[in-house]
């Protein structure tokens, strides 16, 4: 005769249940995050508030077209203000845009003004490239503060490449590239003169009228820097020849 044992039912397991502890931590490290974020945005958020009034005055600057003397002003209080809050690197080139076009309204007798804020300049926009080198308004911006203070060269060139080089096909940015490369060609290295090439088509192709204006007004050698450009754009030469004769 068999023996039977009897058998005990086991009871089904249960999830552990978490401490109240470990739930409210849970609970509230999302909102941790979240306050962090904010609070690391916070000064970024002010300082793009400060200069919001001026964004039209900036985008001018930027396209270069003139400025009246009250908006320039607004714009550097607004830019040093910002600089309070914020040492996002938008600010910092935004404000040494600002100092560059004070420097560039001053007489000539008004040189150690126009060298401080020009030296001024320079010390933003390194700053703020450090932070965004992708911006290029603040290597374009770089390029002519090195012009400013040192004169054509090697230094000016490098910034300049950069400029292009970070943003290549920036409206705002072409006529400048074009006026200022071809000031700067005879200290180009390999490469440079195709990427002139490039931004006198491109101002070319965005402002005809303002670059033949220069080009008329500025001789033989900006003329025939345009020419060389378009060189292969048989009808746009025609055209570039009629409106400079």
């Amino acid at each position: 005769m068999t023996s039977t044992k009897a058998i005990t039912p086991t009871e089904p397991e249960t999830a552990p249940v978490a401490a109240p502890w470990r739930r409210r931590g849970e609970a509230f490290l999302p909102l941790a995050v979240g306050a962090c974020l904010l609070v690391l945005g916070l000064p970024r958020l002010i300082g793009a508030l400060v200069t919001e009034p001026v964004r039209p005055t900036l985008e001018a600057l930027q396209a270069g077209e003139p400025i009246s003397e009250q908006g320039l002003a607004r714009l550097t209080g607004r830019a040093a203000l910002a600089r309070n809050f914020s040492s996002s690197g938008n600010v910092a080139v935004e404000l040494a845009a600002a100092k560059l076009a004070e420097a560039a309204r001053l007489p000539d007798r008004a040189q150690t003004e126009r060298g401080q804020l020009v030296q001024d300049a320079v010390a933003l926009l390194e700053e703020g490239l450090a932070a965004m080198p992708a911006n290029g308004f603040g290597w374009a911006q770089l390029a002519q503060a090195r012009l400013l203070q040192d004169g054509p060269g090697p230094a000016a060139v490098d910034a300049w490449r950069m400029s292009v080089l970070t943003a290549p096909a920036e409206p705002k940015l072409a006529l400048w590239r074009a006026r200022s490369g071809i000031g700067l060609a005879s200290h180009f290295i390999e490469g440079d003169h195709a990427l002139l090439d490039r931004q006198i088509r491109f101002a070319w192709r965005w402002e005809p009228e303002r670059l033949a204006a220069y080009a008329k007004s500025a001789g033989p050698a900006v003329l025939g820097a345009v020419r060389t450009a378009l060189i292969d754009q048989p009808e746009d030469l025609q055209r570039f020849e009629t409106m400079v004769r």
